[in-house]
C-alpha cells in the first residue's frame, strides 16, 4: 500500500478528525494566531527500506510513524488506531509516551508500507 492511500484511508476512516482538519501528512500546518487542540496525527516517512542483493533491488518496504496526540490517555481512540491498522494489513508497533513540554501524550504507531501493494480499496 503507498502511503497516499494510507492517508486516504485514515480520513475517511477517522472523519471527525478530517474534517477538523486534524490529520496531517508530514508536517502540522495551522494558521497563524490558531491553535490546535488534541487530539491530532501526524503521518510522517522514516525511512525506505530496500531488500537488494546482487545490484537488484527485489522489494522495498517503507517505513512511516503515525503520531496521535491526545491531551488525555484514549484507549478507545487507541484501540481504533489499531483496528484501522490490522483492517487494512499494515504492520505496526505502538509506543505510549507522556511529553511534559506539550503536555500531551505521543502515542506512536510505527507502520512498514510495501508500496508494490497497491491496494484501490
Amino acid at each position: 500500500m503507498t502511503v497516499e492511500i494510507l492517508f486516504a484511508k485514515m480520513l475517511t476512516a477517522f472523519p471527525g478528525m478530517a474534517d477538523d482538519g486534524k490529520i496531517f501528512f508530514d508536517h502540522i500546518e495551522v494558521e497563524e494566531g490558531h491553535e490546535i487542540t488534541p487530539p491530532y496525527t501526524v503521518l510522517t516517512e522514516i525511512q525506505k527500506d530496500p531488500f537488494f542483493a546482487d545490484d537488484t533491488v527485489y522489494y522495498l518496504t517503507i517505513q512511516h510513524t503515525v503520531e496521535l496526540y491526545t491531551a488525555t490517555y484514549d484507549a478507545v481512540l487507541i484501540d481504533k488506531f489499531e483496528r484501522f491498522f490490522n483492517r487494512n494489513n499494515v504492520p505496526f508497533s505502538t509506543s505510549v509516551e507522556w511529553q511534559d513540554d506539550l503536555e500531551m501524550y505521543d502515542v506512536t504507531f510505527n507502520v512498514e508500507l510495501d508500496p508494490s501493494e497497491v491496494d484501490e480499496s
